[in-house]
Parts: structure tokens; C-alpha cells; sequence
């Protein structure tokens, strides 16, 4: 959306179910069958050693399933998001097992096709995700699948395993994404800060007040990489959101900075998408908006009134 500049999986934006077969090649996020959450037979045990890594990235330059290697079970690991009780989310990756492979493993030793045999009119980027397969002696592999003429896993390896039937044995939280203070604020638990970013092409300007009669308020620390959350609110209309919009208009150009600040605040329209204005709390205490014309951006400079408002508890 155009201006809003939050960070996640984000961002993984971030769904609980996944696309059946990865779009991009290599990622961490797969797809668990039509039968995963549902009753199935149970899986063969999974061998000593064979758990789902943190990083579930497919490696390249893995090794074809082995003619000597036959397969009794399998395990898949996949990425997904999971809303916490306070109301916070979490990166979780999801343990997954099955026996029935039969269909998996004779996709898996189709051969490679041809890449030179004519142009690939596709952009799509198809993979299998994670998994290993495990045979009866305990042993495990991980082999990849075979290439289409574009380089991409083929299709009947997709699919064979988008449908393994599975059983979900563990989830296991890896990070928080969101926590509960941004999301009962209606926050991102990260956002860029724009003012340090788009500020040397900013072109001088003058405030102006936010569209709307609510404005939400959120106040990050300025990190290594991004701001992170530390407390946002919604005003709507009264006496303080008036006294923003007056303080905002009333912010002139912006002169020479010299500092850095430590803390910034977004300020959003929840009606208005791209029209954030963003204000540094400390610092030069600069303001960058959208210009009124929509080339750019402008930088103004705020006075102390308009940083005690948003500093408001």
C-alpha cells in the first residue's frame, strides 16, 4: 500500500494457512495437505536426530533420492503465524508426519527435464518445502526434486507433496512477530524510520493537518535496522486531536540537522492509507508528510507543543 513502510513476515504478512506449493524457490513457507489436521493413521517415528531446523530454507545442490533408499515415512516442517491469547502473534514452525509415501517417492525419482529444450515462458517459482524422508532402518534423507525445463520442481513432485496425508505432532514458537501492546494498539511491532530515510530528498515545506477526525498515534525506538514498538493509542476527535492538527499546520520548513533522534512517532488516519506523517520525538524533532501536490515528500520542523501532545499518555 503505497506509503506505509511497515517491516515484517512481515510483514511475513502473515497467514496461518500457506500456498500449497511455495512460490518462491527456496522459501521457508510450505503447505501442509488437505489432511493434515486431520485424524490419520499414526506415522511412523521419526528417527533420532530428524527435528525441524530454525531455518527452514530449501538448500540447493541437494542430492536425488538415492534407487537404494526406500522410503516408509516422511517428515515436513513448515512456517506459520499464531495469534497468542493477549493478543500478541508469534512465528511458530509446525512439526508434521506421515507414512503414506508412496506417491512422494515415485515423483521424487522422475528425472530431470531438459532445460535447453525450448524457451520457459514461466515466471513462477515452484518448490517442494521442507522434509526429510525416513526408510525402515532409520535412516534419513533429504533429497530435492526433480527440475522442470525451467528449473523449477516439477509439477507432479508439487503436487505428490501438497497431498501427503499428515499428522501435526509440534509446534514450536521461533520469535514473536507482534506483541500484544502493538496489536491492541492497532500497531506494527516494527516500522521503518522514514524521517532518517527519505530526509535528504525531502524538499522543505510546510505542515499540514492529518485527514480524518481519528488519528493513531505509534511511538517506536529507533533500532539497528528499524523502530520498534513502544506504545501507540488512537485519538479520536476531542480536544487533543484538534490541538495536533493545529500544532501539525503550524510546523514551518525544516532547517539544517545535526542530530539523531532516538524515538519517532507515526501518525495515521486509519481512513487514509499513505498519508502517514511521521515526527521525530527527540533529535532535530523534525515532521515528514506527503506533499500536498503528491511529488514527495516535504520536511517541516515541529515545535514543542506538538511533540507534548503525541507524548501524551
Amino acid at each position: 500500500m503505497a506509503g506505509r513502510r511497515r517491516v515484517g513476515r512481515t510483514t511475513f504478512v502473515v497467514a496461518a494457512a500457506v500456498l500449497a506449493v511455495s512460490l518462491a524457490a527456496g522459501t521457508a513457507a510450505v503447505l501442509g495437505s488437505p489432511g493434515a489436521d486431520k485424524a490419520a493413521a499414526p506415522p511412523a517415528a521419526t528417527p533420532a536426530g530428524i527435528a525441524c531446523p530454525a531455518d527452514l530454507a530449501v538448500p540447493d545442490g541437494a542430492p536425488r533420492l538415492a534407487a537404494d533408499f526406500s522410503p516408509v515415512a516422511v517428515t515436513v516442517c513448515r512456517d506459520e503465524t499464531r495469534r497468542r491469547a493477549d493478543g500478541g502473534l508469534d512465528l511458530i514452525t509446525v512439526e508434521l508426519r506421515g507414512d503414506r509415501v508412496a506417491e512422494l517417492t515415485a515423483a521424487l525419482r522422475l528425472p530431470d527435464l531438459d532445460a535447453t529444450r525450448g524457451a520457459c515462458r514461466t515466471m513462477l517459482r515452484r518448490s517442494v518445502g521442507w522434509f526429510a524422508l525416513h526408510d525402515a532402518g532409520g535412516r534419513s534423507v533429504r533429497p530435492r526434486a526433480p527440475l522442470d525445463e525451467c528449473g523449477n520442481a516439477r509439477r507432479e513432485a508439487a503436487e505428490a507433496f501438497a497431498a501427503l496425508p499428515l499428522t501435526r505432532v509440534a509446534d514450536t514458537v521461533v520469535r514473536e512477530l507482534e506483541s500484544a501492546g502493538a496489536a491492541a494498539a492497532g500497531c506494527a511491532q516494527d516500522w521503518k524510520n522514514m524521517i532518517a530515510i527519505d530526509a535528504p530528498t525531502a524538499r522543505p515545506g510546510r505542515g499540514a493537518d492529518l485527514v480524518g477526525d481519528e488519528v493513531r498515534i505509534c511511538v517506536y525506538r529507533v533500532g539497528a535496522d528499524t523502530g520498534q514498538f513502544v506504545r501507540g493509542e488512537l485519538v479520536d476527535r476531542g480536544e487533543r486531536r484538534t490541538a495536533i492538527g493545529r500544532a501539525l499546520a503550524a510546523a514551518g520548513p525544516a532547517g539544517e540537522c545535526t542530530r539523531t533522534a532516538e524515538r519517532f512517532a507515526v501518525l495515521r488516519p486509519p481512513s487514509a492509507e499513505g498519508a502517514e506523517v511521521y515526527v521525530e520525538l527527540d533529535g532535530c524533532n523534525r515532521v515528514l508528510l506527503p506533499a500536498p501536490d503528491g511529488a514527495g515528500r516535504l520536511l517541516a520542523q515541529a515545535g514543542p507543543r506538538l511533540i507534548r501532545l503525541i507524548d501524551e499518555p
